[in-house]
């Protein structure tokens, strides 16, 4: 009994050792998470590591590619158009994202890099020139503020992220202190495209068995048919130049063409715009692909007078591209935001030019085209009316 009870307090004792060393292997490794928790930096909520002491963030502005060109200025035949204003930045952080900066680059920076100091958790970097800040949904194609016809140097964009990296660190010039270094890249977006015509003529005629239809036209304005007003709005048709050249929401490329406007007759063979010149509209481009979602090019005559007496003609008249080709002929169907299309070379014969807006005669002919994403391509398309 007697050796019972010594082994009894002996295995205890063991058992008490035992769980002393199990609280002190524990206890270890909590203190080892600790240390480890503690060298390891928090996360904000976009996924970036939040700065451990100073921190600096330093933002790229892409700019957008490519840039327009503008009507009634001399055709650009350059690659590339430079914006020249200024992109403003604002930078939005902290735990509540309620802390923002702002800057600002300008065009004799070159633009370059934007840097903002003593920043904690970056949640979202916006960047916009030209009014881009005030681009949404609602904003009409006809917009003053901001212009949404504005001239190249000037058209809006915006772009924005929420993207962050650690790149190692930097000292801060001002007070000679380490700053964790992050950085961002912004990409400017322009959210239309632009159709331009130029080079609008009418092809002569041999004579003799080739004689003109008309003994007088004259041209008298230039539009669109067939836009979004705002981004992802229904589409607005049949549009009559003649009933709406008044609606300060009608897409007119051109409404008064008073100086030598005309067509056919007396003084005929100019070719509309002047040289070095084109009629352009900025629009809002469907997100839909199919021909019936692109834009319609409509020229409007005016004074139409058959050199058939007994055939007389109706007024007004039109010219209506009903298709749009590259140049090796595949039909283009979609057209895409910060593009330039270009039609150079719109020589119209009789049967181009029709008494119906709606463009139920169907006779095509192809006309030169370019567009132009600072890589120029050659592309055509079919006329309303002619062969």
């Amino acid at each position: 009994m007697f050796l019972s009870f010594i082994m009894h307090i002996f295995a205890r004792k063991m058992k008490i050792l035992h769980t002393m060393k199990s609280i002190k292997y524990i206890a270890a490794l909590a203190g080892a998470a600790a240390m480890l928790a503690g060298c390891q930096k928090e996360t904000s909520g976009t996924g970036t590591d939040t700065p451990d002491g100073p921190a600096m963030l330093e933002v790229t502005v892409a700019l957008p590619e490519p840039v327009f060109s503008k009507a009634m200025n001399p055709e650009s035949t350059e690659d590339n158009v430079e914006i020249t204003s200024t992109i403003s930045l604002k930078l939005t952080y902290g735990a509540a994202s309620d802390q923002t900066q702002t800057a600002e680059l300008t065009y004799s920076q070159g633009y370059g890099t934007a840097v903002f100091y003593d920043i904690t958790e970056p949640k979202l970097i916006e960047a916009w020139i030209n009014g881009g800040d005030l681009l949404s949904d609602e904003v009409s194609i006809v917009a003053a503020s901001p212009a949404m016809q504005a001239l190249p140097a000037s058209i809006p964009a915006y772009g924005s992220s929420d993207q962050f990296a650690q790149n190692g660190e930097i000292m801060n010039p001002a007070n000679s202190e380490s700053y964790i270094r992050y950085t961002a890249t912004v990409q400017l977006e322009i959210p239309v495209a632009r159709i331009e015509v130029s080079g609008i003529s009418h092809k002569a005629h041999a004579g003799v068995d080739d004689v003109c239809e008309f003994s007088a036209l004259n041209i008298s304005g230039v539009y669109l048919d067939n836009i979004y007003l705002t981004p992802g709005a229904a589409v607005r048709s049949d549009y009559d130049m003649a009933a709406n050249s008044g609606d300060p929401e009608y897409p007119v490329l051109c409404d008064a063409i008073s100086s030598d406007n005309v067509f056919i007759g007396t003084g005929a063979g100019t070719v509309w715009p002047a040289d070095g010149q084109a009629y352009g509209y900025n629009f809002y481009p469907s997100e839909q692909d199919g021909s019936e979602y692109l834009p319609k090019l409509k020229i409007y005559f005016t004074g139409a007078v058959s050199s058939d007496p007994a055939k007389p003609f109706t007024n007004p008249r039109y010219a209506i591209v009903s298709r749009y080709k590259t140049a090796e002929g595949a039909e283009i169907t979609r057209f895409e935001p910060g593009c330039i299309y270009r039609i150079t070379d719109a020589s119209l014969i009789d049967d181009n030019i029709q008494g119906s807006e709606s463009g139920e005669e169907q006779y095509a002919v192809e006309v030169t085209v370019v567009m132009a994403e600072w890589s120029l391509q050659n592309i055509s398309v079919d006329w309303v009316g002619g062969n």
